[in-house]
């Protein structure tokens, strides 16, 4: 089948059981919308609240302080921007929800992401990885269960003040416990050696249980082809 007619007949509701279809989930967008938002609004304001309380007193007091004042100016523009940024991208898949889906057929991988259409066959989809950030998600019994060992002293508290809580004996413990959160998940296409990005965050659900369930079609696939090849050949024997 062609991408198109895979696609309209994922969109209709009226596919085979076999297929995985993974639309985006417009919830999961609006809470980002408004996180996005949020960060907008905190990177932009606070830099235009210090611009002009810096400007030009702190660059007229030495190198240090000239220094200090731009990645603190710096720091703000990134998040006020970078916010923005993927705010304007965020409402954009939100209006055009019904132009950004992917499904997984026994035979193919399909994606439409906009106006761009990618399909790749399965036994072409290999070395599936999945990449993301630290994040805090095991059970308590792993991660919350506090000993007197784990519990940070007074020194450590007040040099974690200072320093933070990462640079201290604790807070490495704590950190050693979290589990690494896949928000990438992309595959290598073995026709083309080029990369297909089949999800850049949590717009289509958790990552890792996608990677997973790419992993089984592309498994049976491949189980499949070697079967069909290898009874040709007995065949033609």
């Amino acid at each position: 089948m062609q991408a198109e007619e895979i696609l309209a007949q994922a969109r209709s509701g009226a596919y085979p059981s076999n297929w995985t279809v993974f639309p985006i989930l417009r919830k999961k967008l609006q809470w980002g919308i408004a996180g996005w938002a949020f960060g907008t609004i905190i990177g932009l304001g606070l830099f235009a609240l210090v611009l002009p309380i810096v400007i030009p007193d702190n660059f007229q007091r030495g190198p240090i302080l000239i220094i200090f004042t731009l990645l603190m100016l710096g720091m703000f523009l990134f998040i006020g921007l970078g916010s923005l940024w993927t705010l304007v991208v965020d409402i954009k898949r939100l209006l055009t929800s019904d132009k950004h889906i992917f499904v997984f057929t026994p035979e193919n991988f399909v994606k439409q992401e906009g106006n761009k259409v990618v399909q790749v066959p399965m036994e072409n989809v290999e070395h599936i990885t999945a990449r993301g950030v630290r994040s805090a998600s095991r059970t308590i019994s792993e991660d919350e269960q506090v000993t007197v060992r784990t519990l940070p002293t007074m020194g450590e508290n007040i040099a974690g003040f200072f320093v933070g809580r990462g640079a201290t004996r604790s807070g490495r413990q704590w950190q050693n416990k979290r589990t690494r959160t896949p928000v990438s998940l992309a595959f290598l296409n073995t026709e083309n050696d080029k990369q297909v990005i089949v999800v850049r965050d949590e717009a289509y659900g958790n990552p890792e249980e996608i990677g997973e369930i790419l992993k089984e079609y592309a498994g049976r696939r491949h189980t499949n082809v070697a079967q069909h090849q290898a009874s040709s050949i007995s065949q033609g024997e």
